[in-house]
């Protein structure tokens, strides 16, 4: 067994011994006898493994085998958790670096370099927080928990985690990872469903949770606007703001938050009379690659003053930046809101009175249509007397004033006779509209009962109002003949629509078999003229579909955008657009002078601190 193999076997019961072992990898690889003397040194000072580093009493800094590497225990073994983990040999698996007690030369200078730029990142980062060693960690268990997210993409560890608890800290991750070409990918609550989140399996880099930045930092009622940070989650933002009678309409997921939100542009079951994210964001507080803060635009309702930056960064992916703060447009809470229910034989009949509705100036807050297989898996756990089997259901909500809904339930109800509705139910107060409410808010979930072992591949395109029904039922006809159960949900106000395709992934035909199902119905919605996405992004899952849909001149526009703000492409490189180039050749000054190893292994949990988030105020749910 090598030196260095040794040590960090030992590092186990004796986490000091791990930063002997990357202190000897650093500075002198092939000096055996180094290495042993500094073991001998640091494992006459054992940490119980049961304690957890971050709150071990420091040592004196009178103490020789202290000062050699740190100011303080916290220190030591901040960098014992971190540094260990990338560097030990037989602790710590990754592309970018080799296995030197095999004797394997690198498999390119590249990768030996993109290595080398890691660790010196890492190290960096270490020093820089070394005050508070929460913020950063190597330790597999947590990186798992940030290598994936609900999408049926693979997972993909990152190198280490960062918990940044201010601008600053942002600030000061981003100068040190564009100084060593290190990527970035942001995380939020980890929810989006195209593979945003995951790094890619040729660079990976350093996972970045914005979920200690969730703070509230400006209310103003009077202008309806509130100024958070990225972590914040838009549920407890709307719980924070009821008694104010105002909300934030964008309703994506449950556990959401507001980078996140930010990132895809986000839409849900408001977006018919609120808009999209974009149409909710008045400023951004965003940090460059290079380390700049800067602010988009003045936080006031109308501006013309120069490019619309704000929406450059909605929808982006975290591919340009990181979103440090977010003003957000608030609406009014309804006096009254009522919801009915109607039934119908078709989806064609259905759909078709939904875009009669919109154009028809009906002001309808929700518009939510529900397939006769979705309303089997409903009928699970909600009962549901009225709605007959065979039936599609189109939920419309109208709020205002109670005059105005009156008059409106009026309109709908005249407008649904004309489309043979065969059932309609209006709630007639609270607890009854949550009632009917629930249908929509169960679907997902209830999905799942239709077919037990199975996961559920969320789609998400949109097409023009009118093209709505033919999308839906020629999909659903695909779906159907290639024996895959797939209900749908649409948002029928805005022609967006999701099928939950319910799949087996040990079943690697079937999964090819879901995906080209897939592919045909975006391809279908493209000539239709809509989008392959309508508020999920497009991540790693759609970006096939991003010249059939734009062109090459517009994809050529957007590769000058990114190459203009994230030359180096470490902003979650491969989302949106491929990563035209691996990390840069460049190595900087100072660089170790030869690679260091690695094995399959993982890095032990014993090596890194306890983590918790102390300025965390919101619960998250992925």
């Amino acid at each position: 067994m090598g030196v260095t193999a040794a040590l960090l076997k030992r590092a186990h019961a004796y986490p000091w011994t791990a930063l002997a072992a990357a202190q000897v990898m650093v500075q002198s690889p092939s000096s055996a006898s180094a290495a042993t003397k500094t073991a001998a040194s640091v494992a006459r000072f054992p940490l119980s493994v049961e304690t957890p580093l971050r709150t071990t009493p420091g040592r004196s800094e009178s103490n020789p085998y202290n000062r050699i590497w740190s100011a303080s225990a916290r220190s030591v073994a901040t960098a014992a958790a971190t540094l260990a983990a990338v560097w030990g040999a037989g602790m710590y698996e990754t592309g970018w670096m080799i296995h030197a007690d095999q004797g394997d030369g690198p498999s390119s200078n590249g990768e030996q370099k993109q290595g080398v730029g890691l660790q010196m990142c890492l190290q960096e980062l270490c020093e820089h927080f070394k005050t508070r060693p929460h913020v950063i960690t190597a330790d597999q268990d947590e990186r798992s928990s940030f290598s994936r997210d609900p999408s049926f993409h693979n997972p993909v560890l990152p190198d280490a985690v960062v918990r940044p608890e201010s601008v600053d800290d942002v600030v000061a991750v981003v100068k040190a990872c564009s100084k060593y070409k290190v990527p970035i990918i942001p995380f939020g609550a980890g929810t989006s469903l195209e593979g945003h989140v995951i790094p890619t399996e040729s660079r990976r880099g350093i996972t970045m949770s914005l979920a200690a930045m969730d703070a509230m930092l400006e209310f103003r009622p009077e202008d309806m606007t509130v100024t958070v940070q990225p972590g914040m989650s838009y549920n407890d933002l709307n719980e924070w703001l009821e008694p104010h009678r105002l909300f934030f309409p964008p309703d994506p997921g449950a556990g959401a938050q507001i980078g996140g939100m930010i990132g895809t542009n986000c839409g849900g079951t408001n977006a018919v009379m609120h808009g999209s994210m974009k149409d909710n964001v008045l400023s951004l507080e965003v940090v460059l690659a290079n380390g700049d803060v800067i602010q988009t635009r003045k936080n006031t309702r109308k501006s013309s003053a120069g490019y619309q930056i704000t929406n450059l960064f909605v929808g982006s992916e975290g591919t340009l930046g990181v979103v440090t703060s977010a003003t957000l447009k608030l609406s009014p809470l309804p006096k009254t809101s009522s919801v009915v229910l109607m039934t119908f034989d078709s989806i064609g009949s259905a759909a078709a009175c939904a875009a009669h509705l919109v154009s028809s100036g009906v002001p309808l807050s929700r518009c939510e249509l529900l397939d006769d297989v979705m309303i089997r898996a409903v009928k699970v756990t909600e009962p549901l007397p009225d709605v007959p089997d065979g039936r599609t259901v189109l939920l419309v909500e109208l709020v205002g004033t109670p005059d105005h809904v009156k008059t409106n339930v009026e309109m709908v109800s005249s407008c649904a006779s004309d489309f043979k509705v065969k059932s309609l139910r209006m709630s007639q107060n609270d607890e009854e509209r949550e009632e009917l409410w629930r249908i929509r808010k169960v679907a997902y979930w209830n999905t799942y009962s239709l077919r037990s072992g199975c996961e559920v591949w969320t789609t998400d395109v949109c097409v023009p109002i009118s093209r709505l029904a033919e999308c839906i039922e020629q999909s659903r006809s695909d779906f159907a003949q290639a024996g895959l159960i797939a209900p749908v949900v649409a948002h029928a106000g805005d022609g967006n629509f999701h099928f939950f395709i319910l799949f087996d992934p040990a079943n690697s035909a079937e999964v090819e078999l879901a995906a080209s199902v897939n592919r045909k119905m975006v391809l279908r919605a493209l000539d239709m003229g809509g989008t392959c996405t309508g508020e999920h992004g497009v991540g790693m899952g759609k970006m096939e579909f991003l010249e059939p849909e734009h062109g090459e001149p517009t994809l050529n526009l957007m590769r000058s955008i990114k190459r203009a703000l994230d030359p180096d492409e470490l902003f979650n490189p491969g989302k949106i657009l491929p990563a035209a180039h691996l990390a840069s050749e460049h190595v900087p000054q100072g660089a170790p002078p030869s690679p260091l190893p690695h094995t399959g292994a993982s890095c032990s949990s014993s090596l890194t601190p306890t983590i918790d988030s102390p300025h965390t105020k919101t619960e998250t749910t992925r």
